[in-house]
C-alpha cells in the first residue's frame, strides 16, 4: 500500500509546480507600433495654417485695389456724360491719378504675395448703374457727391494705413494720402460751385 501512497503524493506537488511554470511565461511581444487603449494619445483639433488668415496690411491691400477700380471706372463714365468743364477735368485727373496709384500698388503687392481683384466692385457698379440713368446738371452733382462719399473713406483708410508697423505699407500710404486730400478737396469745392450756381 506504500507505493500507491507516495505515489500519489508525488503527483499532488507536481500538479502546482506545473501551474506555477504556466504563470512564469514571459509576455507575448507587442506589434510594433502597436498601443493599448490608455496609451493612444487624444486627437488634437484641426488648427487653421498659418497664414491662412489676410494679415492686417493685405487686407488693407486688397480694399485699396478695389477701391481704386471703381474710381477709375467712374471717372470714365463721368469723363464720358458729364457736359461740365469743371468736372470733366476733374474726372480726367481722377482717372490718371487712380491709375497711377494701382500701379504702384500692384507692385507693393506683388511684393507682399498679395493678390489682388481685377474685378470691379459691387459698389462702383452700382454706382456707376445709377449715374447712367443721370443727365446733365443731375449727373453732374450726383457724380460729385459720390466722389465725395467715396474719398472721405479712402482718406480715413489711407490714415490708418500710415500708422502701419509694416515700413513698405506705411510709405505707400503716406505717399498716396496727399492725392486722396486733393480729390476729396476739389470735390467738395466742386460740390458747393455746382450746387450755387445752379447747373
Amino acid at each position: 500500500m506504500k507505493y500507491p501512497v507516495a505515489m500519489l503524493v508525488s503527483m499532488m506537488l507536481a500538479v502546482p509546480a506545473a501551474g506555477a511554470a504556466q504563470t512564469n511565461y514571459p509576455p507575448s511581444p507587442k506589434t510594433p507600433g502597436s498601443q493599448t487603449p490608455s496609451s493612444v494619445p487624444p486627437k488634437s483639433k484641426t488648427q487653421e495654417p498659418a497664414g491662412a488668415r489676410p494679415s492686417t496690411y493685405a487686407a488693407f491691400l486688397m480694399k485699396a485695389g478695389q477701391d481704386d477700380k471703381g474710381e477709375i471706372e467712374l471717372a470714365g463714365l463721368a469723363q464720358q456724360k458729364s457736359k461740365d468743364d469743371r468736372v470733366k477735368a476733374f474726372a480726367d485727373q481722377l482717372a490718371k491719378d487712380h491709375q497711377q496709384v494701382d500701379g504702384e500698388l500692384q507692385t507693393l503687392a506683388k511684393n507682399k504675395n498679395v493678390t489682388l481683384s481685377t474685378d470691379v466692385p459691387s459698389e462702383a457698379v452700382a454706382a456707376k448703374a445709377r449715374l447712367g440713368k443721370l443727365e446733365g446738371a443731375a449727373f453732374d452733382r450726383a457724380f460729385v457727391d459720390q466722389m465725395v462719399k467715396d474719398h472721405t473713406q479712402a482718406v480715413k483708410q489711407f490714415d490708418q494705413a500710415a500708422k502701419s508697423a509694416d515700413a513698405e505699407v506705411k510709405a505707400f500710404a503716406d505717399k498716396t494720402l496727399p492725392t486722396l486730400r486733393d480729390h476729396l478737396q476739389r470735390a467738395e469745392d466742386l460740390k458747393r460751385t455746382i450746387g450755387a450756381s445752379g447747373k
